[in-house]
């Protein structure tokens, strides 16, 4: 696997900003997979939308639309590859952090793996 993100890491507002960019995005994400023959990716963004204004929490749902447009990909080319892909994340443990910067509910309903990172 491959993680992609971390503290500091930016980018992800841009990559998921429109259905063309996200669509790019997950392009680039399978291209890696299939090249170096990998079982999957960690997305790590810390933390979509935290300390924005209300018009910029737009950021929360579209992680959730990235997590759909890779579990999308990864089921359509999971039988050429003849293996299963992982798909995880990592969000911040703290509540007042996952009210505002994530949908757990539907990250969940999408994920292989859903880490909580204790900050």
């Amino acid at each position: 696997m491959i993680s992609i993100g971390g503290g500091g890491a930016g980018g992800f507002e841009l990559a998921t900003s429109t259905a063309e960019n996200r669509s790019r995005f997950v392009l680039s994400i399978l291209n890696f997979i299939r090249q170096y023959s990998l079982d999957g990716i960690d997305i790590d963004w810390e933390f979509p939308s935290w300390n924005k204004n209300l018009s910029r929490r737009v950021e929360r749902v579209n992680f959730v639309y990235l997590f759909k447009d890779i579990r999308e990909q990864f089921n359509q080319i999971e039988v050429m590859l003849g293996k299963s892909l992982v798909l995880s994340t990592a969000v911040a443990a703290q509540l007042t952090i996952i009210r505002m910067c994530y949908q757990p509910k539907e990250i969940g309903k999408i994920c292989d793996v859903y880490q909580s990172n204790v900050i």
